[in-house]
Protein backbone atom coordinates (compact mmCIF):
# COMPACT_ATOMS: atom_id res chain seq x y z
CA UNK A 1 0.00 0.00 0.00
CA UNK A 2 1.02 3.06 -0.76
CA UNK A 3 2.99 4.96 2.37
CA UNK A 4 2.47 8.83 1.68
CA UNK A 5 4.43 10.10 4.82
CA UNK A 6 7.92 8.58 3.36
CA UNK A 7 7.52 9.49 -0.57
CA UNK A 8 10.46 9.63 -2.32
CA UNK A 9 9.61 12.89 -4.02
CA UNK A 10 13.03 13.61 -4.89
CA UNK A 11 13.77 10.19 -6.70
CA UNK A 12 14.99 11.02 -10.28
CA UNK A 13 13.45 8.52 -12.28
CA UNK A 14 9.05 9.44 -11.65
CA UNK A 15 5.93 8.80 -13.12
CA UNK A 16 2.53 9.88 -11.53
CA UNK A 17 -0.39 8.28 -11.58
CA UNK A 18 -3.71 9.19 -10.56
CA UNK A 19 -2.17 12.47 -8.80
CA UNK A 20 0.77 10.39 -6.70
CA UNK A 21 4.04 10.63 -7.66
CA UNK A 22 6.01 7.37 -8.00
CA UNK A 23 9.79 6.05 -8.68
CA UNK A 24 10.17 3.72 -11.35
CA UNK A 25 12.35 0.56 -9.75
CA UNK A 26 15.22 0.30 -11.44
CA UNK A 27 16.98 -2.41 -9.10
CA UNK A 28 15.28 -4.04 -6.33
CA UNK A 29 15.52 -7.90 -6.55
CA UNK A 30 12.72 -9.15 -4.10
CA UNK A 31 9.83 -9.32 -6.65
CA UNK A 32 11.62 -8.87 -9.97
CA UNK A 33 10.72 -12.68 -10.93
CA UNK A 34 6.54 -12.32 -10.66
CA UNK A 35 5.70 -10.66 -13.91
CA UNK A 36 2.37 -12.86 -14.78
CA UNK A 37 -0.35 -14.02 -12.64
CA UNK A 38 0.40 -15.67 -8.95
CA UNK A 39 -1.29 -18.41 -7.63
CA UNK A 40 -3.38 -16.49 -5.31
CA UNK A 41 -5.33 -16.68 -8.96
CA UNK A 42 -7.07 -19.22 -10.56
CA UNK A 43 -6.89 -18.82 -14.54
CA UNK A 44 -7.08 -21.26 -17.13
CA UNK A 45 -4.25 -22.67 -17.42
CA UNK A 46 -2.00 -20.43 -19.82
CA UNK A 47 -0.39 -16.61 -19.08
CA UNK A 48 -2.57 -14.10 -21.09
CA UNK A 49 -5.98 -16.31 -20.76
CA UNK A 50 -9.11 -15.10 -18.13
CA UNK A 51 -8.79 -15.28 -14.35
CA UNK A 52 -10.43 -14.84 -11.19
CA UNK A 53 -8.90 -13.83 -7.83
CA UNK A 54 -8.93 -16.52 -4.53
CA UNK A 55 -8.92 -13.38 -2.50
CA UNK A 56 -12.35 -11.73 -2.99
CA UNK A 57 -11.25 -8.25 -4.34
CA UNK A 58 -14.45 -5.61 -4.36
CA UNK A 59 -15.17 -3.86 -8.24
CA UNK A 60 -15.40 0.00 -7.44
CA UNK A 61 -15.58 0.10 -10.94
CA UNK A 62 -18.97 0.06 -13.14
CA UNK A 63 -19.13 0.47 -17.36
CA UNK A 64 -21.56 0.16 -19.25
CA UNK A 65 -20.32 -2.91 -20.74
CA UNK A 66 -19.57 -6.34 -18.38
CA UNK A 67 -18.58 -8.66 -21.44
CA UNK A 68 -15.50 -6.50 -22.61
CA UNK A 69 -12.77 -5.92 -20.14
CA UNK A 70 -13.85 -2.38 -20.07
CA UNK A 71 -10.84 0.47 -19.08
CA UNK A 72 -9.03 -2.68 -17.94
CA UNK A 73 -4.87 -2.52 -18.01
CA UNK A 74 -5.37 0.83 -19.77
CA UNK A 75 -2.21 3.08 -18.52
CA UNK A 76 -2.31 6.59 -17.71
CA UNK A 77 0.98 7.46 -16.75
CA UNK A 78 3.21 10.66 -16.95
CA UNK A 79 6.88 10.34 -16.76
CA UNK A 80 9.17 12.54 -15.55
CA UNK A 81 13.29 12.02 -15.38
CA UNK A 82 16.21 13.61 -15.77
CA UNK A 83 18.26 11.53 -18.56
CA UNK A 84 16.85 9.49 -21.07
CA UNK A 85 15.64 6.45 -19.55
CA UNK A 86 14.80 3.22 -21.29
CA UNK A 87 14.23 -0.59 -20.17
CA UNK A 88 13.92 -3.96 -21.57
CA UNK A 89 12.50 -6.86 -20.33
CA UNK A 90 12.42 -9.82 -22.06
CA UNK A 91 11.30 -13.84 -20.51
CA UNK A 92 11.43 -17.01 -21.81
CA UNK A 93 9.72 -20.17 -20.47
CA UNK A 94 8.05 -23.32 -21.26
CA UNK A 95 6.02 -24.20 -23.88
CA UNK A 96 7.28 -21.46 -25.89
CA UNK A 97 6.28 -18.74 -23.26
CA UNK A 98 7.36 -15.11 -24.53
CA UNK A 99 6.89 -12.16 -22.02
CA UNK A 100 8.01 -8.70 -23.47
CA UNK A 101 8.04 -5.08 -22.19
CA UNK A 102 10.00 -2.18 -23.28
CA UNK A 103 10.03 1.60 -21.89
CA UNK A 104 11.69 4.73 -23.69
CA UNK A 105 10.76 8.16 -21.68
CA UNK A 106 12.51 11.76 -21.85
CA UNK A 107 12.21 14.87 -21.03
CA UNK A 108 12.65 17.29 -24.31
CA UNK A 109 13.16 20.07 -22.04
CA UNK A 110 12.60 21.04 -18.55
CA UNK A 111 9.05 21.58 -19.21
CA UNK A 112 7.98 18.54 -21.21
CA UNK A 113 8.60 14.68 -21.81
CA UNK A 114 7.08 11.79 -23.80
CA UNK A 115 7.25 7.86 -23.30
CA UNK A 116 6.20 5.16 -25.18
CA UNK A 117 5.81 1.71 -23.52
CA UNK A 118 4.78 -1.69 -25.43
CA UNK A 119 3.92 -4.86 -23.41
CA UNK A 120 3.77 -8.49 -25.00
CA UNK A 121 2.49 -11.74 -24.22
CA UNK A 122 2.53 -15.02 -26.48
CA UNK A 123 2.14 -18.40 -24.94
CA UNK A 124 1.04 -21.50 -26.85
CA UNK A 125 0.24 -23.48 -23.99
CA UNK A 126 -0.15 -26.84 -22.43
CA UNK A 127 -2.91 -27.86 -24.64
CA UNK A 128 -4.65 -28.05 -27.99
CA UNK A 129 -6.27 -24.58 -28.67
CA UNK A 130 -4.77 -22.43 -25.95
CA UNK A 131 -2.57 -20.02 -27.21
CA UNK A 132 -2.49 -16.49 -26.12
CA UNK A 133 -1.05 -13.65 -27.82
CA UNK A 134 -2.09 -10.32 -26.05
CA UNK A 135 0.21 -6.64 -26.94
CA UNK A 136 -0.44 -3.42 -24.83
CA UNK A 137 0.84 -0.10 -26.86
CA UNK A 138 1.43 2.96 -24.53
CA UNK A 139 2.31 6.57 -25.41
CA UNK A 140 2.27 9.54 -23.59
CA UNK A 141 3.61 13.53 -24.00
CA UNK A 142 3.47 16.34 -21.14
CA UNK A 143 3.94 20.01 -21.86
CA UNK A 144 3.61 22.64 -19.27
CA UNK A 145 4.55 26.25 -19.93
CA UNK A 146 7.91 28.28 -18.32
CA UNK A 147 5.64 29.97 -15.46
CA UNK A 148 3.17 26.81 -15.55
CA UNK A 149 0.25 28.93 -16.53
CA UNK A 150 -0.88 25.82 -18.80
CA UNK A 151 -0.64 22.34 -19.06
CA UNK A 152 -1.13 19.48 -21.89
CA UNK A 153 -1.04 15.91 -21.42
CA UNK A 154 -1.93 13.15 -24.49
CA UNK A 155 -2.36 9.73 -24.06
CA UNK A 156 -3.15 6.89 -25.67
CA UNK A 157 -3.18 2.93 -25.25
CA UNK A 158 -4.44 0.00 -27.13
CA UNK A 159 -5.04 -3.40 -25.84
CA UNK A 160 -5.30 -6.70 -28.06
CA UNK A 161 -5.75 -9.64 -26.60
CA UNK A 162 -6.22 -12.41 -28.49
CA UNK A 163 -6.88 -16.20 -26.81
CA UNK A 164 -7.66 -19.48 -28.30
CA UNK A 165 -11.04 -20.94 -26.64
CA UNK A 166 -10.62 -25.06 -26.33
CA UNK A 167 -13.55 -25.63 -23.96
CA UNK A 168 -11.60 -27.42 -21.54
CA UNK A 169 -10.99 -31.17 -21.74
CA UNK A 170 -13.22 -33.15 -22.64
CA UNK A 171 -12.51 -36.00 -20.13
CA UNK A 172 -10.50 -34.14 -17.45
CA UNK A 173 -10.65 -37.66 -15.46
CA UNK A 174 -7.60 -38.60 -17.97
CA UNK A 175 -5.74 -35.76 -16.49
CA UNK A 176 -6.31 -35.96 -12.67
CA UNK A 177 -5.37 -39.97 -12.88
CA UNK A 178 -2.11 -39.43 -15.13
CA UNK A 179 0.94 -38.87 -12.56
CA UNK A 180 3.44 -38.52 -15.23
CA UNK A 181 4.77 -35.57 -16.10
CA UNK A 182 6.30 -36.37 -19.39
CA UNK A 183 2.44 -37.02 -20.59
CA UNK A 184 1.68 -35.39 -23.69
CA UNK A 185 -0.83 -32.71 -22.97
CA UNK A 186 -1.31 -31.92 -26.31
CA UNK A 187 -2.61 -35.41 -26.41
CA UNK A 188 -6.25 -34.72 -25.02
CA UNK A 189 -8.87 -33.88 -26.40
CA UNK A 190 -10.53 -30.69 -25.92
CA UNK A 191 -13.75 -29.38 -26.52
CA UNK A 192 -13.54 -26.63 -29.24
CA UNK A 193 -11.15 -26.84 -32.16
CA UNK A 194 -12.07 -23.75 -34.00
CA UNK A 195 -12.92 -21.44 -31.76
CA UNK A 196 -11.04 -17.63 -30.84
CA UNK A 197 -11.90 -14.54 -29.08
CA UNK A 198 -10.56 -11.10 -29.37
CA UNK A 199 -10.95 -7.82 -27.27
CA UNK A 200 -9.51 -4.54 -28.95
CA UNK A 201 -9.41 -1.47 -26.46
CA UNK A 202 -8.35 1.66 -27.60
CA UNK A 203 -8.06 5.02 -25.79
CA UNK A 204 -7.03 8.54 -26.75
CA UNK A 205 -7.56 11.57 -24.24
CA UNK A 206 -6.24 15.10 -23.89
CA UNK A 207 -6.03 16.57 -20.30
CA UNK A 208 -5.32 20.40 -20.06
CA UNK A 209 -4.85 22.57 -17.11
CA UNK A 210 -5.21 26.20 -16.87
CA UNK A 211 -3.76 28.31 -14.09
CA UNK A 212 -6.11 31.56 -12.71
CA UNK A 213 -4.23 32.81 -10.09
CA UNK A 214 -1.67 31.69 -7.72
CA UNK A 215 0.92 33.41 -4.43
CA UNK A 216 3.22 30.25 -3.99
CA UNK A 217 6.06 31.38 -2.63
CA UNK A 218 9.60 29.44 -3.16
CA UNK A 219 8.76 27.15 -1.00
CA UNK A 220 5.32 26.13 -2.38
CA UNK A 221 3.26 27.68 0.48
CA UNK A 222 0.29 29.87 -0.67
CA UNK A 223 -2.47 28.58 -3.13
CA UNK A 224 -3.69 28.58 -6.69
CA UNK A 225 -6.36 27.96 -8.26
CA UNK A 226 -6.75 26.02 -11.64
CA UNK A 227 -9.37 24.63 -14.76
CA UNK A 228 -9.17 21.36 -16.28
CA UNK A 229 -10.51 20.54 -18.76
CA UNK A 230 -10.78 16.58 -20.25
CA UNK A 231 -11.71 14.62 -23.39
CA UNK A 232 -12.12 11.18 -23.78
CA UNK A 233 -12.56 8.59 -26.07
CA UNK A 234 -12.85 4.78 -26.05
CA UNK A 235 -13.11 2.25 -28.46
CA UNK A 236 -13.94 -1.03 -27.12
CA UNK A 237 -14.74 -4.29 -29.21
CA UNK A 238 -15.27 -8.02 -28.13
CA UNK A 239 -15.65 -10.68 -31.23
CA UNK A 240 -16.26 -14.38 -30.08
CA UNK A 241 -15.26 -16.34 -33.90
CA UNK A 242 -16.21 -20.52 -33.34
CA UNK A 243 -16.14 -21.31 -37.44
CA UNK A 244 -17.22 -24.75 -36.92
CA UNK A 245 -19.49 -26.18 -34.37
CA UNK A 246 -18.86 -28.72 -32.10
CA UNK A 247 -23.08 -29.09 -31.34
CA UNK A 248 -22.51 -31.32 -28.17
CA UNK A 249 -20.65 -28.48 -26.48
CA UNK A 250 -22.96 -25.68 -26.99
CA UNK A 251 -26.04 -25.85 -25.10
CA UNK A 252 -27.79 -23.57 -27.44
CA UNK A 253 -27.57 -22.27 -30.80
CA UNK A 254 -29.92 -19.83 -31.88
CA UNK A 255 -29.14 -18.44 -35.26
CA UNK A 256 -26.03 -20.60 -37.43
CA UNK A 257 -25.13 -24.05 -36.16
CA UNK A 258 -22.30 -23.61 -38.41
CA UNK A 259 -20.48 -20.65 -37.82
CA UNK A 260 -20.37 -17.83 -35.01
CA UNK A 261 -19.67 -14.58 -34.94
CA UNK A 262 -20.83 -12.42 -32.02
CA UNK A 263 -19.84 -8.82 -31.83
CA UNK A 264 -19.68 -6.71 -29.06
CA UNK A 265 -18.74 -3.03 -29.90
CA UNK A 266 -18.78 0.03 -27.76
CA UNK A 267 -17.82 3.87 -28.64
CA UNK A 268 -17.72 6.37 -25.83
CA UNK A 269 -16.86 10.12 -25.87
CA UNK A 270 -16.52 11.61 -22.67
CA UNK A 271 -16.23 15.46 -21.34
CA UNK A 272 -15.13 16.81 -17.85
CA UNK A 273 -14.40 20.15 -16.44
CA UNK A 274 -13.38 20.82 -12.78
CA UNK A 275 -12.00 23.41 -10.52
CA UNK A 276 -8.99 22.94 -8.84
CA UNK A 277 -8.24 25.32 -5.42
CA UNK A 278 -5.18 23.74 -3.70
CA UNK A 279 -3.76 25.51 -0.61
CA UNK A 280 -0.15 24.22 1.22
CA UNK A 281 1.11 25.78 4.55
CA UNK A 282 4.93 24.15 5.59
CA UNK A 283 3.71 20.31 6.28
CA UNK A 284 0.01 21.25 5.75
CA UNK A 285 -1.82 20.95 2.32
CA UNK A 286 -5.86 20.95 0.99
CA UNK A 287 -7.36 20.76 -2.89
CA UNK A 288 -10.69 20.81 -3.11
CA UNK A 289 -12.00 19.89 -6.66
CA UNK A 290 -15.72 19.69 -8.00
CA UNK A 291 -16.74 18.57 -11.50
CA UNK A 292 -18.83 17.55 -13.68
CA UNK A 293 -18.81 14.92 -16.46
CA UNK A 294 -21.02 14.36 -19.44
CA UNK A 295 -21.01 11.30 -21.70
CA UNK A 296 -22.19 9.95 -24.72
CA UNK A 297 -21.91 6.62 -25.86
CA UNK A 298 -23.06 3.78 -28.92
CA UNK A 299 -23.40 0.38 -27.98
CA UNK A 300 -23.76 -2.18 -30.96
CA UNK A 301 -24.56 -6.36 -30.99
CA UNK A 302 -25.57 -8.31 -33.88
CA UNK A 303 -29.27 -7.24 -33.57
CA UNK A 304 -28.77 -4.30 -30.66
CA UNK A 305 -27.93 -0.69 -31.74
CA UNK A 306 -28.57 1.79 -28.69
CA UNK A 307 -27.02 5.00 -28.00
CA UNK A 308 -26.99 6.50 -23.90
CA UNK A 309 -25.64 9.79 -22.38
CA UNK A 310 -24.82 10.45 -18.96
CA UNK A 311 -24.27 13.49 -16.84
CA UNK A 312 -22.38 13.61 -13.77
CA UNK A 313 -21.24 15.95 -11.50
CA UNK A 314 -18.74 15.13 -8.18
CA UNK A 315 -16.54 16.32 -5.85
CA UNK A 316 -12.89 15.07 -4.93
CA UNK A 317 -10.86 16.31 -1.06
CA UNK A 318 -7.75 15.60 -0.28
CA UNK A 319 -6.10 17.03 3.05
CA UNK A 320 -2.74 16.58 4.35
CA UNK A 321 -0.61 16.96 7.41
CA UNK A 322 2.05 15.46 10.00
CA UNK A 323 -0.60 13.10 11.19
CA UNK A 324 -3.32 12.94 8.69
CA UNK A 325 -4.09 12.30 5.14
CA UNK A 326 -7.27 11.83 3.83
CA UNK A 327 -8.13 11.55 -0.43
CA UNK A 328 -12.33 11.29 -0.96
CA UNK A 329 -13.91 11.36 -4.15
CA UNK A 330 -17.61 11.42 -4.56
CA UNK A 331 -19.99 11.83 -7.58
CA UNK A 332 -23.81 11.32 -8.11
CA UNK A 333 -25.24 10.62 -11.98
CA UNK A 334 -28.02 13.59 -12.20
CA UNK A 335 -29.45 12.01 -15.75
CA UNK A 336 -29.06 9.56 -17.92
CA UNK A 337 -28.59 5.70 -18.26
CA UNK A 338 -26.87 5.21 -15.11
CA UNK A 339 -29.34 7.94 -13.60
CA UNK A 340 -29.56 8.23 -9.16
CA UNK A 341 -25.60 6.09 -9.47
CA UNK A 342 -23.82 7.01 -6.66
CA UNK A 343 -19.92 6.01 -6.13
CA UNK A 344 -18.44 7.44 -3.19
CA UNK A 345 -14.54 6.38 -2.19
CA UNK A 346 -12.23 7.72 0.45
CA UNK A 347 -8.95 6.47 1.99
CA UNK A 348 -7.80 7.67 5.29
CA UNK A 349 -4.27 7.62 7.30
CA UNK A 350 -3.80 8.10 10.95
CA UNK A 351 0.08 8.67 11.66
CA UNK A 352 -0.21 7.72 15.26
CA UNK A 353 3.31 8.17 15.93
CA UNK A 354 6.63 8.06 13.53
CA UNK A 355 6.34 4.16 14.00
CA UNK A 356 2.52 3.32 13.58
CA UNK A 357 -0.35 4.25 11.58
CA UNK A 358 -3.97 3.30 10.97
CA UNK A 359 -5.80 3.26 8.18
CA UNK A 360 -9.64 3.39 6.87
CA UNK A 361 -10.71 3.26 3.51
CA UNK A 362 -14.59 3.47 3.59
CA UNK A 363 -16.58 2.72 -0.13
CA UNK A 364 -20.43 3.08 -1.39
CA UNK A 365 -21.27 2.36 -4.83
CA UNK A 366 -24.95 2.42 -6.48
CA UNK A 367 -24.82 1.68 -9.94
CA UNK A 368 -27.14 0.20 -12.66
CA UNK A 369 -25.69 -2.94 -14.19
CA UNK A 370 -24.44 -2.96 -17.70
CA UNK A 371 -26.43 -2.67 -21.00
CA UNK A 372 -25.10 -6.62 -21.94
CA UNK A 373 -26.00 -8.12 -18.59
CA UNK A 374 -29.33 -6.18 -19.19
CA UNK A 375 -30.31 -7.28 -22.60
CA UNK A 376 -27.76 -9.84 -25.02
CA UNK A 377 -28.07 -11.71 -27.79
CA UNK A 378 -25.86 -13.97 -29.42
CA UNK A 379 -25.80 -16.93 -31.41
CA UNK A 380 -25.02 -19.76 -28.00
CA UNK A 381 -26.27 -17.05 -25.49
CA UNK A 382 -29.14 -14.44 -24.85
CA UNK A 383 -31.52 -13.01 -22.00
CA UNK A 384 -33.61 -9.83 -21.97
CA UNK A 385 -33.57 -8.73 -18.10
CA UNK A 386 -34.92 -5.74 -16.50
CA UNK A 387 -32.21 -5.41 -13.34
CA UNK A 388 -32.27 -2.94 -10.23
CA UNK A 389 -29.58 -1.14 -9.29
CA UNK A 390 -26.70 -3.01 -7.05
CA UNK A 391 -25.45 -1.41 -4.10
CA UNK A 392 -22.19 -2.54 -2.58
CA UNK A 393 -20.76 -1.17 0.61
CA UNK A 394 -17.04 -2.04 1.37
CA UNK A 395 -15.41 -0.78 4.74
CA UNK A 396 -11.55 -1.48 5.00
CA UNK A 397 -9.39 -1.13 8.21
CA UNK A 398 -6.20 -1.95 9.21
CA UNK A 399 -2.19 -1.02 9.35
CA UNK A 400 0.55 -1.14 7.53
CA UNK A 401 3.13 0.66 9.37
CA UNK A 402 4.49 -0.25 13.26
CA UNK A 403 6.11 -1.01 15.50
CA UNK A 404 6.08 -4.87 15.24
CA UNK A 405 6.35 -4.63 11.43
CA UNK A 406 2.68 -6.39 10.95
CA UNK A 407 0.78 -6.05 7.97
CA UNK A 408 -3.41 -6.86 9.45
CA UNK A 409 -6.09 -5.61 7.71
CA UNK A 410 -10.17 -6.16 8.11
CA UNK A 411 -12.92 -6.16 5.19
CA UNK A 412 -16.51 -5.98 5.18
CA UNK A 413 -18.28 -5.98 1.81
CA UNK A 414 -21.91 -6.28 1.86
CA UNK A 415 -23.47 -6.63 -1.78
CA UNK A 416 -27.37 -6.00 -2.61
CA UNK A 417 -28.90 -7.52 -5.63
CA UNK A 418 -25.62 -9.07 -6.78
CA UNK A 419 -25.78 -9.76 -10.87
CA UNK A 420 -24.30 -12.92 -11.45
CA UNK A 421 -24.15 -16.19 -14.20
CA UNK A 422 -25.86 -19.19 -13.41
CA UNK A 423 -25.55 -22.44 -14.75
CA UNK A 424 -27.13 -21.89 -17.87
CA UNK A 425 -24.81 -19.47 -18.58
CA UNK A 426 -27.54 -16.47 -18.31
CA UNK A 427 -27.26 -13.54 -16.49
CA UNK A 428 -29.25 -13.63 -12.85
CA UNK A 429 -30.00 -10.81 -10.16
CA UNK A 430 -30.28 -12.25 -6.85
CA UNK A 431 -33.24 -10.85 -5.01
CA UNK A 432 -31.07 -10.54 -1.26
CA UNK A 433 -27.57 -10.13 0.02
CA UNK A 434 -24.12 -11.39 -0.65
CA UNK A 435 -21.69 -10.46 2.13
CA UNK A 436 -17.86 -11.53 2.02
CA UNK A 437 -15.61 -10.49 5.71
CA UNK A 438 -12.14 -10.74 4.95
CA UNK A 439 -8.99 -10.68 7.60
CA UNK A 440 -5.62 -10.87 6.85
CA UNK A 441 -1.95 -10.91 8.32
CA UNK A 442 1.36 -10.77 7.02
CA UNK A 443 4.59 -10.30 8.47
CA UNK A 444 8.13 -9.82 7.27
CA UNK A 445 11.23 -11.33 9.38
CA UNK A 446 14.91 -10.12 8.46
CA UNK A 447 17.04 -12.52 10.31
CA UNK A 448 20.80 -11.84 8.64
CA UNK A 449 20.67 -12.34 5.41
CA UNK A 450 16.98 -14.44 5.85
CA UNK A 451 13.77 -12.62 4.32
CA UNK A 452 10.96 -15.07 5.42
CA UNK A 453 7.32 -13.50 4.80
CA UNK A 454 4.16 -15.30 6.11
CA UNK A 455 0.69 -14.31 5.18
CA UNK A 456 -2.26 -15.29 5.91
CA UNK A 457 -5.92 -14.54 4.72
CA UNK A 458 -9.73 -15.71 5.96
CA UNK A 459 -12.19 -15.02 4.03
CA UNK A 460 -16.20 -15.40 5.06
CA UNK A 461 -18.98 -16.03 2.13
CA UNK A 462 -22.70 -15.30 3.68
CA UNK A 463 -25.59 -14.95 1.91
CA UNK A 464 -25.88 -16.29 -2.17
CA UNK A 465 -21.55 -17.61 -2.17
CA UNK A 466 -21.73 -16.63 -6.04
CA UNK A 467 -18.08 -16.25 -5.64
CA UNK A 468 -16.89 -19.53 -5.23
CA UNK A 469 -13.79 -18.57 -2.60
CA UNK A 470 -11.95 -20.64 -0.36
CA UNK A 471 -12.54 -20.06 3.42
CA UNK A 472 -8.65 -19.57 3.82
CA UNK A 473 -5.46 -18.48 1.58
CA UNK A 474 -1.49 -18.97 3.12
CA UNK A 475 1.65 -18.16 1.49
CA UNK A 476 5.10 -18.35 3.29
CA UNK A 477 8.27 -17.17 0.84
CA UNK A 478 11.94 -17.94 2.16
CA UNK A 479 14.83 -16.18 0.83
CA UNK A 480 18.25 -15.68 0.85
CA UNK A 481 19.93 -12.41 -0.14
CA UNK A 482 24.01 -12.27 -0.53
CA UNK A 483 26.81 -11.00 -2.59
CA UNK A 484 28.98 -13.67 -5.19
CA UNK A 485 32.01 -13.40 -7.18
CA UNK A 486 33.73 -10.87 -5.08
CA UNK A 487 30.67 -8.81 -3.81
CA UNK A 488 30.31 -7.83 -7.09
CA UNK A 489 26.76 -9.86 -7.99
CA UNK A 490 23.63 -9.55 -5.54
CA UNK A 491 21.53 -12.34 -5.55
CA UNK A 492 18.15 -13.15 -4.00
CA UNK A 493 17.61 -16.47 -3.93
CA UNK A 494 13.92 -18.45 -2.59
CA UNK A 495 10.69 -20.23 -2.55
CA UNK A 496 7.16 -19.24 -1.63
CA UNK A 497 4.43 -21.83 -0.98
CA UNK A 498 0.48 -21.31 -1.76
CA UNK A 499 -2.07 -23.61 -0.18
CA UNK A 500 -5.54 -22.71 -0.03
CA UNK A 501 -8.67 -24.38 1.69
CA UNK A 502 -11.26 -26.61 -0.65
CA UNK A 503 -13.06 -24.44 -2.98
CA UNK A 504 -15.98 -25.44 -5.97
CA UNK A 505 -14.80 -24.81 -9.08
CA UNK A 506 -16.22 -22.22 -11.12
CA UNK A 507 -17.39 -22.84 -14.67
CA UNK A 508 -16.50 -21.13 -18.03
CA UNK A 509 -17.99 -19.77 -20.79
CA UNK A 510 -15.80 -19.73 -23.91
CA UNK A 511 -18.73 -17.77 -25.71
CA UNK A 512 -19.27 -15.25 -23.31
CA UNK A 513 -15.97 -14.94 -21.84
CA UNK A 514 -16.90 -15.00 -18.19
CA UNK A 515 -16.55 -17.61 -15.83
CA UNK A 516 -20.31 -18.59 -14.24
CA UNK A 517 -21.55 -20.84 -11.08
CA UNK A 518 -22.82 -24.81 -11.60
CA UNK A 519 -22.74 -27.85 -9.79
CA UNK A 520 -18.86 -28.71 -9.69
CA UNK A 521 -16.24 -30.60 -8.11
CA UNK A 522 -14.33 -28.87 -5.48
CA UNK A 523 -10.46 -28.29 -5.85
CA UNK A 524 -7.87 -26.94 -2.92
CA UNK A 525 -5.24 -28.52 -0.23
CA UNK A 526 -2.92 -28.62 -3.03
CA UNK A 527 0.44 -26.79 -2.64
CA UNK A 528 1.70 -24.95 -4.98
CA UNK A 529 5.67 -24.37 -4.41
CA UNK A 530 8.00 -22.08 -6.70
CA UNK A 531 11.45 -21.75 -6.47
CA UNK A 532 13.47 -18.78 -7.64
CA UNK A 533 16.82 -16.68 -7.93
CA UNK A 534 17.74 -13.25 -8.91
CA UNK A 535 20.52 -11.35 -9.40
CA UNK A 536 21.77 -8.01 -10.66
CA UNK A 537 25.01 -6.93 -11.99
CA UNK A 538 25.36 -2.80 -12.31
CA UNK A 539 21.91 -2.37 -14.44
CA UNK A 540 21.22 -5.89 -15.54
CA UNK A 541 18.63 -7.58 -13.49
CA UNK A 542 18.52 -11.67 -14.28
CA UNK A 543 16.14 -14.36 -12.86
CA UNK A 544 15.09 -17.87 -13.17
CA UNK A 545 12.43 -19.25 -11.66
CA UNK A 546 10.26 -22.68 -11.74
CA UNK A 547 6.72 -22.50 -10.71
CA UNK A 548 4.40 -25.12 -9.46
CA UNK A 549 7.69 -27.34 -9.74
CA UNK A 550 5.58 -30.16 -7.13
CA UNK A 551 2.93 -31.01 -9.96
CA UNK A 552 3.33 -34.42 -11.01
CA UNK A 553 4.61 -35.92 -7.87
CA UNK A 554 2.06 -36.65 -5.12
CA UNK A 555 0.67 -39.06 -7.57
CA UNK A 556 -2.68 -37.16 -8.43
CA UNK A 557 -3.66 -34.09 -9.98
CA UNK A 558 -6.39 -32.07 -8.84
CA UNK A 559 -5.34 -28.61 -9.44
CA UNK A 560 -8.10 -26.68 -11.97
CA UNK A 561 -8.88 -23.10 -12.50
CA UNK A 562 -12.28 -23.49 -14.18
CA UNK A 563 -14.43 -26.96 -14.56
CA UNK A 564 -12.31 -28.98 -17.51
CA UNK A 565 -9.12 -26.39 -17.51
CA UNK A 566 -6.21 -28.21 -15.71
CA UNK A 567 -3.52 -25.36 -14.48
CA UNK A 568 -0.11 -24.96 -15.61
CA UNK A 569 2.20 -27.53 -14.49
CA UNK A 570 5.94 -27.38 -14.01
CA UNK A 571 7.64 -24.62 -16.05
CA UNK A 572 10.41 -23.08 -16.06
CA UNK A 573 11.48 -19.20 -16.50
CA UNK A 574 14.45 -16.97 -17.86
CA UNK A 575 14.02 -13.38 -17.55
CA UNK A 576 16.04 -10.26 -18.25
CA UNK A 577 15.42 -6.70 -17.43
CA UNK A 578 18.16 -3.75 -18.56
CA UNK A 579 18.05 -0.24 -18.35
CA UNK A 580 19.60 1.99 -20.51
CA UNK A 581 20.58 5.60 -19.29
CA UNK A 582 22.09 8.32 -21.74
Amino acid sequence: MQNYFSQERNAPFLYSENNIKCGIDTSSLENFHNYRINNEYLWLGNNGLANFPLIFKPNFDYSFSHLISYNKELIQREYDVYVPFTSVKYVQGARQEQFFEVLHTQNFNKQGNFSLGYKKINSVGSYNRQKSNNNNLFANVWWKSKKEKYKVSFFANRIKNTGFQNGGLKNDSIFILDSSFTSNRKTFAVNLEHAKDIRINSQFQVNQQFLISSNLDSLGNGSKKEMIFKSIFNNAKRTYFDTILNTNFYDNIYTDSNYTKDNIVINKLSQEISFLLSKKKDSSSFSFNPFVNYSYLDYKQESIKEYYHNFNVGVAVVLENKNLYLKSKSHYSLSGYQKKNIKSTSFLIWKINKRFNWYFNPNLTVYTPSIDLQRYYGNHNKWNNNFDNIRLINFTTGTNKNRLGVHFKFSYTDIYKPVYFNYLQEAKQYDGYAQIIQTSLAKEFHLGKWNIEPKAVYQYNGGLNIYRLPDYLATLKIAYKFKAFKNKLDVYAGTKITYYGETELMSYSPSLGQFYIAPNPKIGKHPFISFFVSSRIKSVRIFFALTHLNSGLLGENNYFGAKDYPLEDRAYKIGLNWNFLR
